[in-house]
């Protein structure tokens, strides 16, 4: 489970017999003005209607990282899922 908050997306694994446990914090930037800017082109907008927990993170380079929460297990650690980056300064998304 994600809920969103100001800090955030706060992941909890839910369980019928253990309740509810707290996992980590992920923290997104959808406000930065730079991910602000990428938001605001058709791409970014159809970005956020896609993805129902967005992880917007902005690089030191400038770039701007996407990734929806969905695709990332709580249970079984593994590498990161697909995500959409936007170079510095472009508005063309790269997928990985």
């Amino acid at each position: 489970m994600a809920a969103r908050t100001d800090a955030g997306w706060e992941v909890s694994l839910c369980s019928l017999l253990h309740g509810i446990e707290r996992r980590e914090t992920v923290p997104t930037a959808p406000d930065a003005p730079r991910v602000a800017e990428v938001r605001a082109t058709p791409r970014g907008r159809k970005l956020d209607w896609f993805m129902a927990a967005p992880v917007w993170t902005l690089r030191p380079d400038g770039g701007v990282e996407v990734y929806d929460l969905r695709f990332v297990s709580a249970v079984v650690p593994r590498g990161k899922t697909f995500r959409v980056e936007f170079p510095p300064g472009s508005h063309d998304p790269v997928v990985r």
